[in-house]
């Protein structure tokens, strides 16, 4: 991993961050340093018989997680470490429905493990040069926490900032190869064979399901209730003119945007904040990827005016270009599905405005991009 952005409105708005913080066992920065002063030469041999030195520099709160970094001292060499420890959420929302499926269990983040090893072994036997795994070192049994290397490497999300068109620095086609490769990325991720536990909406019934939900809520929420009929209405006709009965599945990387995608050199990509947990079509990571190109915090502070509709365009293009491995991916399916991953991220937003965690200002602007963005899919689906 690399150092963290801040927290986004998309890192999962369910609970409060500052209660994330006061529910850590006061003990839980020294057990981890204890686990790694324990391990650390397992993880890099060339060093096990010199000393180890372990330092705590600092613990991000997050919605769902905390992330502890510290600096390993052996034989002389200092490394980078990051502990993320996963926070359970304690509730679901009445009003808030999820696309993922949470596990109760705590003992899941185990096998979360056991997964994220198949990954890693994965990507680590991957002849493709354009595309890597975040190095997993261990896991920590006592706290629930995964063991990454820290590596160097250039947030994506900086990259669009340099493209942001009010201060625009360099051309679109820098972001173009790293946009490809993102999808050649997750197209390697898609294809771990990773047993399967949860598996969420896997056939077209499912997604007909899911969008009356969705539009039934938001038209309430949103007091338009004809609208989101009729946006149902042409989803279910999409849905079987598109979608096959039993959808593709894989294991899903559940917060597949920009914000975690880490560039090395000029265009090597690697994701962070892969958790493997559960199973879902594979049109959900590559909508969710697009949803947050189109809604984000920088977006949100710019009154959309950051990043316009070509680049945004061209982006999507290159990252479906390098999933389906060619210039010309197949769309139908995609656009259907993507019109639920809007209107998942919509009530998301009416659900953080309730819970006051947009403000005002930020509300109004994520709604006129989502209904921007819900409108111009339901056109592609007439």
């Amino acid at each position: 991993m690399t150092s963290p952005r801040p927290g986004a409105a998309q890192d999962g708005a369910d609970s409060d961050p500052a209660r994330g913080a006061a529910r850590m066992p006061i003990d839980e920065e020294a057990s981890i340093a204890r686990h790694l002063t324990e391990r650390a030469s397992t993880y890099w041999p060339e060093g096990r018989d010199g000393d180890v030195v372990v330092v705590h520099r600092r613990t991000d709160a997050r919605p769902h997680s905390r992330l502890h970094w510290y600096a390993v001292r052996i034989s002389g060499v200092e490394r980078a470490v990051v502990v993320k420890v996963v926070i359970p959420p304690r509730f679901r929302s009445a009003d808030r429905m999820t696309l993922a499926s949470v596990p109760d269990a705590a003992s899941d983040f185990r096998r979360d493990y056991e997964a994220l090893r198949l990954i890693d072994a994965h990507f680590r036997s991957c002849a493709d040069e354009r595309i890597a795994n975040v190095p997993l070192l261990d896991f920590v049994d006592s706290n629930s926490g995964f063991v990454h290397e820290v590596v160097a490497g250039t947030p994506m999300m900086e990259l669009l900032r340099r493209q942001n068109r009010l201060i625009g620095e360099q051309p679109a086609s820098r972001v173009v190869p790293v946009a490809r490769n993102a999808g050649a990325w997750l197209r390697e991720f898609h294809s771990v064979p990773v047993p399967r536990t949860l598996v969420d909406r896997p056939t077209r019934e499912d997604f007909v399901v899911a969008i009356d939900q969705y539009a039934s809520a938001l038209g309430t929420s949103l007091q338009d209730e004809a609208r989101f009929a009729e946006i149902a209405r042409i989803a279910r006709a999409a849905a079987r003119s598109t979608l096959p009965d039993h959808l593709p599945l894989a294991v899903a990387h559940s917060d597949f945007v920009a914000r975690n995608v880490l560039i090395q050199g000029s265009e090597r990509v690697m994701v962070l904040d892969t958790l493997a947990r559960r199973h879902a079509p594979v049109y959900e990571d590559l909508a969710a990827f697009n949803a947050g190109l189109r809604v984000n915090r920088r977006q949100l502070n710019t009154l959309g005016l950051a990043f316009g509709q070509t680049t945004l365009d061209t982006i999507e293009r290159a990252l479906l270009a390098g999933y389906f491995a060619t210039d010309d991916p197949p769309q139908e399916a995609y656009r259907t599905y993507q019109l639920l991953v809007l209107l998942d991220r919509w009530l998301g937003v009416v659900h953080w405005a309730r819970r006051g965690i947009l403000r005002r200002p930020a509300q109004l602007v994520a709604h006129r991009l989502l209904n921007k963005a819900v409108d111009a899919s339901v056109r592609r689906l007439v």
